[in-house]
């Protein structure tokens, strides 16, 4: 049951709920505010909510008409004291943007002090003859600007190119544009568009005269595409309104706002507005016909219907005319009613509009009628081009060519929010997304600290977050990469990186690859082994002993990999039929490793087998691994991170080092590595020294067998004291296999792929 104690703190009305403010609590609080505003003339009231055990549905409605009736007269609402949980149902009905909330009562007294001190509207009497009443909108101190989109100097035209943008960059803003989850179909749904905060209307000139409209939860996530308009920047100084009186027109009203801000001093500046204006009828122009667009013919409306205009425009400074790419747009709201409380724009388009679609949208007619309105002005310092308060996006080398996708875009824009520019150099690797180094700088243009953005598909990402939840953040305490945000758009997701230990701005951070190309194996070799027995050391350290279904989890994957049979008859020349393989080269036959893959995996994927498992990466390599100029050592790209086979990490470096660096010219080349391959895969206890038969000339398979000798060391070492070599060729079948998939790698290294997958193969029957 809800308890109300009435007291006065001051002169303000203090209400100390306590209790479940439920149905029954909101029939009670009902009454009690219903009482409260007939006996005290006093608008603005504070609630003390820390008694307050549990809020519903019902309670917030209570709410919402008590904040509609204090707002009317001019007051507010100012809520302190909540708990957590009702704090949580305050903040996902968006109710923290209607009510004021303070941390505790004297920060919520001080807060209705202020708020019931700003001067009183003032009458002012127009040329025109009509009564305003005017007041700070408590934003006197800040500067606005029009940010324009497009070309402004031209009239709007289906030949202009495209902006993509976010509906949280554009705010309030009037032009032309479209909705689509790319600018290709937004192309075809081009017209005149006008938004408001989360609000956004388009009239597609398709010739159906049908507005579309998007009543968005997320702005910061909703995408839309510009040709060319204007938004307003910063926030209104003034706020107007107009009681009903003799009815005016739009013209009027504009001419009257110009006098206003002439006579208080702003004759030299242009000025923005939102208008929110009641319409006994209205009338406009629009373009029926995506030729009248790119032609700039209007279509004239009337619709002799009562609403509601939104609208949002500039108006030029005194003797200027307005260019038409900058008239003002409305958004006709049929049968609507006025609002009678808020003062913020944004949170009146929020409650009123959001779920509501405009009946038409127009360039308002100069002769509209308007009974009453209200009005917030932008006194505007400057018109500027709107990339220059948006994020300076550069590629360098970018993956694409020059077509980004604008997904893309969207979520570079939202993982580096608050940056001024940010310089992308695509790094090389990656298979199942992109991989960026960022170098940001703030507003300022200070260098921020050096991240690495990785861009791929929703699922990717998210398994990537899951995995740095799970199995890094809980592990990997020191040089562990460090998620800074993540975003997604459509179909694509992007996330950021920092990383623990980076030691500042001009950081550089390389592969583990570079290090391992450019430097002896003897300095090599320490870096290996600290990633290894220091850094992943919380994964590889504590395997555990249970039944394994290896084949399963051995079999490549279908979602990199969905072609990959087809590939080994096209690429390789492999019938998938054929039990045996003869390779000449070493003067034998061996088991085909595609019918293993077709045949024998299908028929054993549920057999078990006692082996150790443990924390893996899933794909760790040599362009995963990066190192600062100080040499520590940071590990990414977790998509694939999970409990499996504890030695499928290293098998899986063993593949790189087998068939993707060595070097592979000639036949020449191929024979003496099949050979070195047929010693390495004769190995049969994790404890043994693996075998360097090898007669080429490359000097890089010394290097990379010096590798696989450590990574069999580390396999030995991770499984305690079982040493069976099954296990580990099961998770080298894993990459080599699917290099008959592989798109740009020479012919012979296939050949040597095969080899080695039927050496494997052999080992595992």
């Amino acid at each position: 049951m809800l308890e109300i104690k009435v007291e006065e703190k001051g002169n303000f009305p203090l209400l100390r709920l306590a209790g479940r403010f439920d149905g029954f609590g909101a029939s009670v609080a009902d009454k009690e505010f219903n009482h409260l505003a007939a006996q005290h003339a006093e608008p603005f009231w504070m609630l003390d909510f820390a008694e307050v055990e549990f809020l519903s549905s019902a309670g917030i409605r209570s709410l919402v008409v008590a904040a509609k009736r204090v707002k009317s007269k001019g007051g507010d609402l100012f809520l302190f004291g909540m708990n957590p949980d009702v704090m949580a149902v305050l903040e996902m009905a968006g109710l923290l943007r209607i009510f004021r909330a303070a941390g505790g009562e004297e920060e919520a007294y001080e807060q209705i002090q202020k708020a019931s001190g700003v001067s009183p509207a003032a009458l002012w009497r127009a040329p025109s003859g009509l009564d305003y009443l005017i007041k700070d909108a408590g934003a006197a101190a800040q500067v606005s600007h029009l940010d324009i989109w497009g070309e402004a100097a031209q009239a709007p035209s289906a030949d202009c190119a495209l902006i993509s943008v976010r509906l949280s960059e554009l705010g309030f803003s009037f032009g032309v544009g479209g909705f689509g989850g790319d600018r290709v179909q937004a192309a075809e749904a081009l017209g005149l568009m006008i938004t408001a905060s989360c609000f956004a209307g388009v009239i597609p000139a398709d010739g159906n005269n049908l507005p579309d409209f998007i009543a968005a939860k997320k702005p910061d996530e909703t995408p839309l595409f510009i040709i060319s308009g204007a938004s307003l920047a910063g926030a209104p100084q003034k706020m107007a309104e107009l009681p009903a009186q003799k009815p005016t027109t739009f013209e009027i009203l504009k001419n009257d706002l110009r006098a206003y801000c002439d006579a208080v001093g702003a004759a030299n500046l242009p000025l923005g507005f939102i208008l929110l204006a009641e319409v006994p009828e209205v009338a406009g122009a629009y373009y029926a016909h995506s030729a009248d667009l790119k032609a700039g013919r209007l279509k004239s409306v009337a619709l002799p219907e009562r609403g509601v205009f939104l609208i949002v425009g500039m108006i030029p400074e005194s003797g200027k005319t307005t260019p038409d790419a900058l008239r003002a747009v409305g958004a006709f709201f049929k049968d609507a009613a006025m609002p009678d409380v808020g003062d913020d724009p944004a949170e009146i388009a929020l409650h009123e509009f959001i779920g509501e679609g405009p009946e038409q949208i127009l360039y308002p007619a100069e002769e509209s009628k308007i009974l009453r309105a209200r009005i917030w002005l932008y006194p505007l310092q400057s018109i500027r081009p709107a990339a220059q308060k948006r994020l300076q996006i550069e590629w360098v080398n970018p993956p694409c060519g020059a077509d980004i996708p604008d997904e893309w875009d969207m979520i570079i824009r939202r993982l580096y929010e608050g940056s001024s520019r940010v310089l992308l150099k695509k790094l090389s690797g990656g298979f199942t997304a992109t991989t960026f180094s960022a170098v940001s700088c703030d507003a300022e243009g200070r260098r921020m600290l050096p991240t690495v953005c990785k861009i791929g598909s929703l699922a990717n990402i998210g398994s990537e977050e899951n995995a740095c939840r799970n199995y890094v953040q809980k592990y990997i305490l020191n040089n562990g990469a460090v998620i800074l945000g993540s975003a997604s758009q459509g179909r694509w997701a992007g996330i950021t990186y920092n990383f623990l230990g980076v030691s500042g701005p001009e950081s550089r951070l390389v592969w583990l690859r570079e290090h391992f190309m450019s430097r002896p194996i003897e300095e090599f070799l320490p870096l290996f082994d600290r990633l290894f027995t220091n850094i992943l050391k919380p994964w590889y350290g504590q395997p555990r002993w249970e039944p394994l279904r290896l084949f399963a989890e051995h079999t490549p994957s279908a979602i990199l990999f969905p072609r990959l049979l087809e590939h080994a008859v096209s690429e390789m020349g492999v019938s998938l039929d054929e039990k045996n393989i003869d390779f000449p080269e070493l003067k034998t036959t061996l088991p085909n490793p595609y019918y293993v893959l077709k045949h024998i995996y299908p028929k054993r994927a549920e057999e078990q087998t006692l082996w150790y498992s443990g924390i893996t990466h899933g794909d760790l390599n040599l362009q995963n691994v990066l190192l600062d100029e100080r040499e520590n050592i940071y590990v990414i790209d977790f998509s694939e991170t999970a409990l499996r086979n504890i030695v499928s990490d290293f098998a899986r470096l063993e593949a790189i080092m087998l068939i993707e660096l060595p070097r592979m010219e000639s036949g020449d080349d191929l024979q003496p590595l099949l050979e070195y391959a047929q010693g390495l895969l004769r190995q049969r206890s994790l404890s043994d020294e693996p075998a360097f038969d090898y007669r080429g000339g490359d000097p890089m398979v010394k290097k990379c067998h010096a590798v696989i000798r450590r990574l069999r060391h580390y396999a030995d070492v991770t499984t305690l004291f079982e040493t069976s070599m099954i296990p580990y060729w099961m998770a080298l079948l894993q990459w080599t296999l699917p290099v008959a998939s592989y798109i740009g790698i020479h012919d012979l290294r296939k050949r040597l792929a095969l080899c080695i997958s039927a050496l494997a193969c052999r080992n595992i029957l």
